[in-house]
């Protein structure tokens, strides 16, 4: 004897509920992945523009080392170049500002890829002293 009444498998409503919550806890997971992937690509881009800034401040330092200091003085940095990193081309500007501070010269690097402002490091150096003085 089998009762009429009893459930075989599940109704098409509660198929259709299933697919539609499965579908929006998928569409969550995607639309989390891409933002992500979109986080990683701008922090790579992030780091490729520290070490620009790094390598420039790191050869600016060691022109200054290896000149006489009558010699470093009289020498002014380029104010703007490029460099070549990952396979990428850095542009990168020097601004050279005197600051609030009289002793003081404030130099803005600000490293640029595809014409978009990336990074801007900031760093103050003591002005020359006269040799007279």
């Amino acid at each position: 004897m089998t009762r009429a009444s009893q459930q075989q498998g599940m109704m098409l409503l509660e198929v259709i509920v299933a697919l539609a919550v499965f579908a929006g806890a998928a569409l969550a997971l995607m639309n989390s992945m891409s933002g992500q992937m979109s986080a990683t690509s701008r922090l790579s881009e992030h780091l490729f523009a520290d070490w620009v800034s790094a390598n420039w401040l790191a050869e600016e330092a060691l022109a200054e080392q290896m000149l006489t200091p009558s010699v470093t003085e009289k020498r002014k940095p380029q104010h703007h170049g490029s460099a070549d990193m990952a396979g990428q081309t850095w542009s990168w500007t020097l601004q050279e500002t005197p600051s609030s501070d009289a002793s003081y010269t404030t130099q803005v690097l600000t490293i640029t890829h595809d014409g978009v402002a990336v990074r801007s490091v900031l760093r103050l150096l003591p002005q020359a002293q006269d040799a007279s003085s």
